[in-house]
């Protein structure tokens, strides 16, 4: 038991419950500075324990964030995809997670597009996708699909083949998918707020509630912790490096 009466093993117990595991630089965060590491974790519960989510939902939102390029985060991936599975996902939706992440390949270009005004010149409005999904990402993102065809053709179609094989063939529900792509937009390693802001509108458009939403942006919040286990990992091996560099000193 320390001083704010949070027992070291409980809370690496609630830790590990979060996170699929915690790792000897969150022990030793017990050890240094257990009242730090209780608020932290009582804050890491509070932004993961959103009532409104589907426990599957849940670990499937955050294997997106762990799985998409902005993160590349293996451990926590590992972590998730069992969680997932434990809480009733199926493999193919856990599948279908990860490929939807693939279309993160298109903030790029989103970018850079409108920085390119020679484009302009070969765009034509019959190069205008048309229908549903397509339509209101032209609507958000103007001239998006006409700059992609136009710059590159065989990419285009590629493209449009992919994405509706992943809406088709997924099985997740629309809503879970815009809550995906959610999240993985408000990442703090990305913050693409105007995908974010499209794909909040789809998914209320698709009948997740205001608060669903909520509780999938407040899945952010609990990444932060590998800053703890990379920083306090640090402070473990230089500080044993610099006891045997003292130590050697001494004898030497």
């Amino acid at each position: 038991m320390n001083g704010d009466g949070a027992c070291p093993s409980e809370v690496m117990a609630r830790l590990a419950a979060i996170y699929g595991s915690a790792g000897p630089g969150l022990a030793l965060l017990t050890q240094i500075d257990p009242g730090f590491t209780a608020s932290f974790t009582a804050y890491a519960e509070a932004a993961y324990r959103g009532a409104s989510l589907d426990p599957r939902l849940r670990q499937l939102l955050l294997l997106a964030h762990d799985v998409s390029i902005t993160n590349l985060d293996g451990t926590g991936a590992r972590n998730r995809v069992l969680l997932a599975l434990q809480a009733g996902a199926t493999e193919r939706e856990v599948t279908t997670v990860i490929e939807l992440v693939t279309m993160v390949s298109l903030h790029g270009l989103t970018r850079g597009f409108p920085l390119l005004c020679t484009l302009e010149e070969q765009v034509s409005d019959a190069d205008a996708p048309t229908g549903g999904y397509w339509a209101a990402f032209e609507t958000a993102f103007p001239a998006f699909h006409r700059r992609m065809k136009a710059a590159n053709p065989d990419a285009f179609a590629a493209y449009r083949a992919m994405g509706e094989h992943i809406w088709t063939t997924g099985g997740l529900d629309p809503a879970w998918a815009e809550l995906v792509f959610v999240v993985i937009d408000l990442a703090n390693t990305h913050l693409f707020t105007e995908g974010a802001a499209f794909h909040i509108r789809n998914a209320l458009h698709y009948g997740a509630t205001h608060q669903q939403v909520l509780d999938a942006v407040f899945l952010t919040v609990p990444s932060i912790v590998r800053s703890l286990e990379v920083g306090l990992s640090a402070v473990a091996e230089a500080t044993a490096l610099f006891e045997q560099e003292n130590k050697a000193g001494r004898t030497g």
